[in-house]
């Protein structure tokens, strides 16, 4: 932690920031991605709020990448948004996204 008491640390913490930024903004943005692709129009900042809040959950699940935790999270919460009858369809486009997200950058 003394490290970033430094230029060199805190340009090295920034720089940090800037690279990690991507990997994490593909996960969250997908809700927001998706809900689009089905023509449902939504307020950015709220969808990345939720994402956030679906990705932070699911860090906890007790079962290996979610297994239907997290479709069933995602479904839960974005049921605020998302119509009944849009439901199955979005978490598949979501799921789809994020799943080979997780997978590439497992690689």
């Amino acid at each position: 932690m003394i490290a970033f008491g430094s230029p060199k640390g805190l340009l090295t913490l920034l720089l940090a920031i800037v690279i990690s930024a991507p990997s994490h903004a593909n996960k969250l943005l997908a809700g927001y991605v998706t809900m689009r692709i089905l023509g449902i129009p939504a307020d950015f900042t709220d969808i990345l709020l939720l994402q956030t809040l679906i990705s932070f959950l699911l860090y906890f699940a007790p079962t290996p990448g979610g297994s239907g935790l997290a479709e069933l999270t995602s479904a839960a919460v974005m049921s605020i948004y998302v119509p009944r009858e849009l439901t199955p369809s979005y978490t598949l486009i979501w799921r789809s996204s994020t799943a080979t997200q997780r997978s590439s950058s497992a690689r």
